[in-house]
């Protein structure tokens, strides 16, 4: 189902805020990026690691909660197997893992840019400067096929400073588009 269009630009008009806020997360995030990139990748692949490691151990815990109550349950053990095998890969080598997530980012960008361009297209009656969102949709998709194209070897410090430069600039239109959506909802 749909929403109406309505409802739609309604929600963008009252939850500007949160739009300004992402830009601000994506403003502290590039500056931290392009300051330390080797730590950026290595910590995202660290908290990634850490992240599916748990994931795994409490897929085992619904596992067992759900054999106990008759339930399908093998699902689960399978994820959980993945997940903890996963997280101890992380943990042996984290270098591999910071270039797989170099591709997941790629793959996000390129999905979130495309999403950034609808947005700004079905916005295009609510703000004045729908533009600023669509070009950081375009961004996005750039950004994207620049790693999907040159992830490695040429430089992982520089594909850091990357991702820290691209945060930046996101960072910066999402508060300009925050803002605007804000001034047009008075």
């Amino acid at each position: 189902m749909q929403t109406p269009k309505y409802k739609f630009e309604e929600c963008v008009r009252c939850e500007w805020g949160w739009f300004a806020l992402r830009g601000g997360i994506s403003i502290l995030f590039g500056f931290m990026a392009i300051v330390w990139p080797m730590a950026t990748l290595w910590a995202l692949a660290i908290l990634w690691g850490a992240f599916v490691l748990t994931d795994g151990i409490f897929a085992f815990v619904v596992s067992w909660r759900m054999h106990r109550k008759g339930v399908r349950w093998w699902p689960y053990i399978l994820f959980g197997v993945t997940g903890v095998v996963a997280g101890i890969v992380t943990f042996a080598w984290p270098g591999i893992t910071a270039i797989v997530l170099l591709y997941i980012i790629a793959i996000w960008a390129l999905i979130g840019g495309i999403n950034q361009i609808v947005a700004a297209v079905r916005l295009r009656h609510v703000i004045d400067s729908e533009w600023l969102l669509g070009l950081a949709g375009v961004i996005s998709l750039l950004f994207g096929l620049l790693i999907l194209l040159r992830p490695i070897p040429e430089g992982i410090i520089a594909i850091g400073w990357l991702v820290g430069f691209y945060a930046l600039t996101i960072g910066m239109m999402q508060i300009i588009v925050a803002f605007k959506i804000k001034n047009k909802a008075k």
